[in-house]
């Protein structure tokens, strides 16, 4: 089975910012990070404290169908037969036998 024929998507990670507590977030990100030098060597530590306030204040679920999945498979699907629809067409057109330099 083809992952453009699957129309369910097992345990797919969703983060709902929607439902967040944006007030506590940024309250514990200006704690955590107060006292962070931005330099390059912290970079790492401060993605860490990001992610570990992230998964605090912002809940997380998962969904078994999801529609926007199914939307990027098609409009992916959509460009690529567009994209050799475009290329087909300007190998026809092209003419070879009067000026190979525009070949």
């Amino acid at each position: 089975m083809s992952f453009l024929e699957s129309e369910s998507i097992p345990f797919k990670r969703r983060i709902n910012y929607k439902k967040a507590n944006s007030e506590k977030y940024r309250e514990a990100i200006d704690k955590e990070i107060q006292n962070l030098e931005p330099t390059p060597e912290n970079y790492k530590i401060f993605a860490n404290k990001v992610r570990k306030i992230s998964r605090q204040h912002i809940p997380r679920g998962c969904r078994e169908n999801d529609e926007t999945i199914t939307a990027r498979e098609n409009l992916t699907i959509q460009l690529g037969e567009e994209k050799n629809r475009k290329y087909n067409d300007l190998i026809e057109n092209t003419d070879m036998t009067r000026n190979s330099n525009k070949a």
